[in-house]
């Protein structure tokens, strides 16, 4: 996958070196605090980090399951939805909420967003009675 400018291969510990080289000298200012180095993870931690916070994200298992290149959408949701605590139940008060509440609920905001889920909280959402 990772070739010199001439189209040779690299070695694929060249890059895991050159990773691991450059994880841990990485310095920045944040907050007015030196930030240095990342936690010792492996080149391959990274794909799950992004496959994980992408899901966690909202983002459709299929787009996450194409950026990753997998063969179909069931491998990504095998291997990582399991990684996503309350996703089961966020999607039980989803729906519920789209039934008892209603079409009036696009007017919201998607379920899920922050439109939805304030709406959801503070009892503003429309009611059979209110419609």
């Amino acid at each position: 996958m990772f070739t010199w400018p001439d189209g040779r291969p690299l070695h694929p510990d060249l890059i895991t070196d050159w990773f691991q080289r450059h994880a841990k000298r990485v310095v920045w200012e944040q907050d007015g605090h030196t930030r240095v180095g990342l936690p010792p993870i492996r080149l391959h931690d990274v794909r799950h980090s992004y496959a994980t916070a992408a899901l966690a994200a909202g983002i459709p298992a299929k787009i996450v399951s194409e950026r990753l290149g997998h063969a179909n959408v069931q491998i990504t949701l095998d291997t990582y939805s399991h990684v996503i605590p309350g996703l089961d139940e966020q999607a039980a008060a989803t729906v519920a909420r789209l039934i008892l509440e209603g079409s009036d609920t696009a007017s919201m905001g998607a379920p899920g967003s922050d439109a939805a889920n304030s709406a959801a909280k503070t009892g503003d959402a429309p009611t059979p009675e209110g419609r």
